[in-house]
C-alpha cells in the first residue's frame, strides 16, 4: 500500500483567517434570527447568562473533537509504522548497533535533553496531519459500531432539521419582502399565521428558487467556495452591524405603541423570566452548534496548531453578536419582536421620506436571512452528505481493536512487577499487532467516488426542502432539533475525549495533544458530559410541557 498517496495534501489549503470565516459561516445560521425573540421571552440578563454558559461548553467540547482527531492520527500512524516494519527485512547491522548502544552509558545531561525531545515528539505524534477523520469514523474507532451508528443517526436527524429550517426561512422571508402580487392578489402574507392560498403558492415558488441556488452549491467542496463564502461573510457582518446601528437610532427617534412617551424608547426591561427559558435554552444550543463539521473545517487549514485560536475566536465573535443583537433588539421592540427579527424592519419607518438610504438600509436588513441561509445551507448539506457517504462506504470494515488491546494489557500488568510493566506492555502490543489484519485500519483512506459523494449530497439537500413545504414554523423546528444537538455538541464529544485519552494512555503512556489545555482533564470532560445530560432532559421537559399545553 502506498501510504504517501493516502496522505497527500488537499488540492487547496487556506490560512487561519479563511478558517475563521468558514467557522463563522457555519455557526451563524438561522438561530441568530430568533435570538432577540428568545431574549424578550426569557429576560435580557438570564438569556445572556444562558448563552454564555452554552458558548463556553460548546467551544470546550468542539476542541475535544479536535483533540480526538489528533489522537486518532497518532494511533493510526503507529499502526502504519508497525505494518511497515513487518514488511521490511531485518538488518543484522541494526541489531548489533542497537546492542552496542544499550551497553554504553548515557551522560545525565544528554539523557535529560533526549527526554525533552521525546516528550515533544510524543505530543507531536498527536498532531493533525493532512488526513481527515469524519466524526462518525472516530466514533467507530473509539466507541465501536454502536457509537458510530448512534452518532450517524443523531447528526443526520439534526442536520436534516437545520437544513429544513434554512429552507423555511428563505421562502418565509421573501413572501414578506417581495410578495408576487399576481399570486397573492394584494394579500399580506403573515408568517406567524395561516397563509392564504395565494401566499402559499408564492411560498412554494420561492422554495423552487431556493432549490435551484442551494442544491448546486451543496455539490461543491469547501475549497471551491472560498470566494462565495468570504463574500457572504462580509455581507453578514455588514447586515448585523446595520441592524444594531439602526435599532439604536430608532430607540431615540421612532416611538411605537408599547414605548414610553420620551426617548429612549424601551419596549421591555425585564431581566429574568423563567417562563420563557425554553426559548433561550434550545436556541442557544442550536445557535452555537457546529461540532458535526469540526473535521471538515479543520482539514483545509494550513497551520493546524492554530485551530484552538481560530475556533475560540469564532465562538467569542458569535457570542458578541448574539448577545448584543438580542439585548438591543429585545429592548426596543419588546413584545412586538418577530421570530425572524429582520422582518421587523419592514414596518420600522426609520426614515420619514423614501430616500435611497432608506431602501438600502431596509433591503440590506430584510434580505439578511435570505443571504444567511444561502450561505449556511450548502455547508451543512456537505457535512450531512459526507456523513451518510462514509456510513454507507466506510474506510474500514471493523473498528481498530483498541478495546481488545487494552484488556490484554491490563491482564499482563496485573501479573508483572511495576518495573517490568512497560516492556511487557510493548511486547504484548507488538504481538497483537502482528496477529491483527492491518488492512482493516484506515491508513488506506480511499479518495472516494466524486459522483457518489454528489449523490449523497443531493440526498442530504433535497428532502429538507420538501419538508419545509409541509412545516414552516421556525420555533417548532428549533426546539425539536435541540434534543439531537445535545448528543452532537456535548455527550458524544465528551465520551470520545475520555475514551481516546484512555486508549492513547494505554498505548503510548501519554495522551496530551498540541491542542490540549487545562479543560482537557477527566474531571472537566465529565462536567461537560453532565451538562449535556442536563440539557437533554431540560429540552424534553420543555417539549412535553408544550405538547400537554
Amino acid at each position: 500500500m502506498d501510504i504517501q498517496n493516502s496522505q497527500q495534501k488537499p488540492k487547496k489549503m487556506f490560512g487561519s483567517f479563511i478558517g475563521y470565516v468558514f467557522m463563522i459561516n457555519y455557526i451563524l445560521g438561522v438561530g441568530i434570527l430568533e435570538i432577540p425573540y428568545s431574549f424578550e421571552a426569557s429576560g435580557l440578563l438570564l438569556s445572556a447568562i444562558f448563552l454564555l454558559v452554552v458558548t463556553f461548553f460548546s467551544s470546550t467540547t468542539m476542541m475535544y473533537v479536535v483533540e480526538v482527531e489528533g489522537r486518532a492520527e497518532g494511533i493510526v500512524s503507529y499502526f502504519e509504522e508497525k505494518k511497515q516494519e513487518q514488511n521490511l527485512p531485518q538488518n543484522p547491522n541494526n541489531l548489533s548497533e542497537s546492542n552496542d548502544s544499550d551497553n554504553n552509558q548515557q551522560d545525565p545531561i544528554e539523557d535529560q535533553t533526549q527526554n525533552l525531545i521525546f516528550d515533544e515528539k510524543e505530543i507531536s505524534r498527536f498532531e493533525i496531519k493532512n488526513r481527515k477523520f469524519e466524526v462518525n469514523e472516530m466514533c467507530n474507532l473509539f466507541l465501536g459500531k454502536f457509537g458510530k451508528r448512534f452518532f450517524t443517526f443523531a447528526s443526520t436527524c439534526y442536520l436534516y432539521g437545520a437544513l429544513w429550517s434554512y429552507a423555511s426561512v428563505f421562502s418565509t422571508s421573501l413572501i414578506r419582502i417581495l410578495p408576487l402580487t399576481f399570486l397573492t392578489h394584494g394579500d399580506l402574507c403573515e408568517i406567524d399565521g395561516k397563509l392564504t392560498s395565494g401566499c402559499q403558492y408564492n411560498y412554494y415558488l420561492y422554495m423552487v428558487l431556493f432549490a435551484l441556488i442551494s442544491i448546486p452549491l451543496s455539490c461543491l467542496d469547501l475549497s471551491e467556495q472560498i470566494i462565495v463564502q468570504t463574500a457572504l461573510f462580509i455581507f453578514r457582518l455588514f447586515s448585523l452591524l446595520l441592524i444594531l446601528v439602526t435599532t439604536i437610532i430608532a430607540m431615540h427617534t421612532v416611538k411605537k405603541d408599547n414605548h414610553p412617551d420620551k426617548p429612549p424608547y424601551i419596549g421591555t426591561k425585564k431581566l429574568f423570566d423563567f417562563k420563557g427559558v425554553a426559548y433561550i435554552f434550545t436556541n442557544a444550543i442550536f445557535s452555537q452548534l457546529v461540532h458535526h463539521s469540526t473535521t471538515i473545517i479543520a482539514e483545509p487549514v494550513k497551520k493546524k496548531r492554530k485551530l484552538r485560536v481560530i475556533f475560540n475566536s469564532a465562538f467569542l465573535t458569535t457570542y458578541f453578536f448574539y448577545s448584543t443583537l438580542g439585548i438591543v433588539c429585545a429592548m426596543y421592540f419588546g413584545e412586538n419582536v418577530l421570530s425572524v427579527i429582520s422582518l421587523n424592519w419592514i414596518e420600522l419607518e426609520l426614515f420619514k421620506s423614501a430616500t435611497t438610504w432608506r431602501y438600502i438600509v431596509e433591503y440590506c436588513v430584510v434580505i439578511f436571512p435570505v443571504i444567511e441561509v444561502l450561505s449556511a445551507f450548502p455547508l451543512h448539506a456537505i457535512t450531512l452528505g459526507n456523513n451518510m457517504y462514509f456510513a454507507v462506504y466506510p474506510v474500514q470494515k471493523d473498528p481498530i481493536p483498541f478495546d481488545k488491546l487494552m484488556k490484554e494489557q491490563e491482564k499482563t500488568e496485573k501479573k508483572e512487577e511495576p518495573e517490568q510493566q512497560e516492556d511487557q506492555r510493548r511486547d504484548t502490543r507488538d504481538e497483537m499487532i502482528a496477529d491483527e489484519d492491518l488492512t482493516l485500519l484506515p491508513y488506506h483512506k480511499k479518495k472516494g467516488s466524486k459522483k457518489k459523494k454528489i449523490l449523497f449530497r443531493l440526498i442530504a439537500s433535497i428532502p429538507p426542502i420538501i419538508g419545509a413545504c409541509l412545516i414552516r414554523k421556525l420555533p417548532d423546528i428549533i426546539i425539536m432539533n435541540g434534543t439531537f444537538g445535545c448528543f452532537i455538541a456535548y455527550l458524544i464529544p465528551s465520551l470520545l475525549a475520555w475514551k481516546s485519552k484512555k486508549i492513547a494512555q494505554q498505548i503510548f503512556g501519554k495522551s496530551k495533544t498540541p491542542y490540549s489545555n487545562w479543560l482537557s482533564n477527566d474531571i472537566f470532560i465529565w462536567i461537560s458530559f453532565g451538562f449535556g445530560v442536563f440539557s437533554f432532559f431540560v429540552i424534553w421537559i420543555i417539549i412535553l410541557i408544550n405538547f400537554l399545553s
